[in-house]
């Protein structure tokens, strides 16, 4: 990525009110994204397995020309006792929250 940065600040996991789990920024532009979530962790997703693909207008896709950041349960959580409880019995109510933060910046963005 040679415009763009992309950080994690170390652990990704978060109990409670919401906590930044995430910053994408672009140099060139300014244009950032910060993700805040209560879920305990957070998937990235890439677009390493995009090669050649045609979009809109024609536009040609390639490897890394997409991701996607997903707050969610730990993978496997289900099956791990150490990690944060996935089960949801009846009667209780799944709830969590995120909030994606779309700005621009004069100085490159840090996670602190």
């Amino acid at each position: 990525m040679s415009e763009q940065q992309l950080t994690f600040p170390s652990g990704a996991c978060w109990v409670g009110r919401p906590q930044l789990a995430a910053v994408l920024a672009h140099k060139g532009s300014g244009r950032t994204l910060r993700v805040l979530t209560n879920a305990p962790g957070l998937q990235l997703y890439t677009a390493n397995y995009v090669d050649g693909v045609r979009g809109k207008g024609g536009a040609m896709y390639g490897r890394g020309s997409g991701l996607c950041l997903e707050p969610q349960a730990w993978p496997d959580a289900l099956h791990q006792p150490r990690f944060p409880s996935t089960a949801l019995l009846p009667g209780e109510a799944y709830r969590h929250r995120i909030v994606y933060e779309f700005s621009t910046w004069v100085a490159y963005p840090t996670l602190s």
